[in-house]
């Protein structure tokens, strides 16, 4: 029984599978995506997982941001990582552990993270650099946004909120009392044309102007955005799509309730019921891009072996609550039966609602076969980093499931008939 509960409690997972955001696009449309446990790669027609294992799986959600389709970055457990196209995950041996992680802010040229400092109250980080300090002070700083080439902070200390102006190599430009604090842990967001401010305390939000602080729509629980597709500027109140009209919101021609709406030099997408969607200037969403059951088993062969068990464990959970088939466990053959799919999402019971301790122990006894580099992302054609090929292709056992279920771009509007 002892065994049986420390087992449950081990696996518990989060909320239902779902896609939470884009960390990086392409002209092809989002490239990587965030779920609410691990990212997905596009993948040629289809999606690949990758699970939190490659990057401690701290944070299991990851808030990952690239400038481009070739590196991603995610804040992890010691430090930042960064991820190729194919889901290859490694350590830069730089940045901020997650758990200092107070903030990141990108635009088309930056990305940046606010953290606690290792010496000092706070410290600016370059992560498109791979992790480089920029700057460090002892401001109690709580938002961050790179916006016209300069990074703005802000943060409330002794009942006035602060704004700190640094330049893109960490350098002061300038410091203002902007008046009194309205709240505890205001946040910075920008869109190409304005920079934004997100008053937060608990369970309330309030979006306002930066830096005259005027005050934009009701006061909610959550502001999602803004962003900006071409001249129309969206924000989403309490989950539902608003367009600002100057110091106003006007409810948009979409009712359904979001749950994440990000932009990306100027491309726009939501989230909903689980679903990425392109967001349209007009404020209407696109067919859905990726959802979960569009994502496919993660390349095993990219995981440190050491990780790669816990891996597989995670992909199979994600996929039971996908209700997609994860595939053999690493190691296995044909002669061995499919893993459990769990019509409850994949939480380890059998069909009479019994505890299959089985499916939570399984891919602990499996012990990878080296074989082949007999893959396409290892043959002497493929786009494969060499140094990445030589150390992910010497042990690359072809034994997963090669399912590619199909995927949308955001590139253009569809239409149906």
């Amino acid at each position: 029984m002892v065994v049986l509960l420390t087992f449950a409690v081990g696996f518990a997972h989060g909320p239902p599978a779902a896609v939470t955001g884009v960390a990086a696009a392409d002209g092809a449309g989002p490239s990587h995506v965030a779920l609410t446990e691990g990212l997905a790669v596009r993948d040629g027609d289809g999606w690949r997982y990758v699970c939190p294992a490659s990057w401690g799986s701290s944070p299991l959600s990851p808030d990952a941001a690239g400038l481009s389709s070739a590196e991603v970055f995610v804040p992890g457990a010691g430090g930042l990582f960064v991820a190729d196209p194919f889901g290859l995950v490694e350590p830069t041996g730089g940045g901020p552990a997650v758990s200092s992680l107070l903030g990141l802010g990108r635009d088309s040229d930056q990305i940046v993270a606010l953290a606690i400092g290792a010496t000092t109250a706070r410290a600016v980080w370059d992560v498109a650099a791979g992790g480089v300090v920029r700057w460090t002070g002892e401001d109690p700083l709580t938002g961050i946004a790179p916006w016209d080439g300069e990074l703005h902070l802000v943060g409330p200390e002794d009942g006035v909120l602060h704004h700190l102006v640094l330049d893109a190599a960490g350098a002061e430009l300038s410091r203002a009392e902007l008046g009194p604090a309205d709240s505890t842990n205001p946040v910075l967001r920008a869109t190409p044309s304005a920079l934004w401010l997100v008053e937060r305390s608990t369970d309330i939000q309030q979006l306002a102007t930066f830096p005259d602080r005027i005050a934009v729509g009701p006061t909610v629980a959550e502001v999602l955005g803004p962003v900006e597709v071409d001249d129309h500027t969206w924000v989403a109140l309490d989950g539902v799509l608003h367009e600002v009209v100057g110091a106003s919101v006007v409810p948009g021609p979409d009712l359904r309730t979001l749950d994440c709406l990000e932009a990306i030099d100027g491309v726009a997408w939501a989230c909903s019921d689980g679903l990425l969607h392109a967001l349209f200037a007009d404020g209407t969403l696109d067919a859905p891009i990726v959802g979960p059951a569009d994502v496919g088993a993660p390349d095993l062969d990219l995981v440190a072996e050491t990780a790669v068990a816990l891996c597989f464990s995670q992909w199979r959970v994600w996929a039971g609550d996908a209700g997609v088939d994860p595939g053999p466990a690493p190691g296995g053959d044909a002669s061995e039966p499919p893993p459990l799919l769990l019509a409850d999402g994949g939480c380890g019971c059998d069909s009479e609602g019994g505890v299959s301790l089985g499916a939570f122990l399984a891919p602990w006894f499996f012990r990878r076969r080296r074989c082949p580099a007999s893959l396409p992302s290892c043959s002497p054609s493929s786009s494969l980093p060499p140094t990445r090929k030589a150390s992910a292709c010497s042990r690359r056992c072809p034994t997963r499931s090669t399912r590619r279920p199909a995927a949308g771009t955001a590139a253009t509007r569809t239409t149906s008939a």
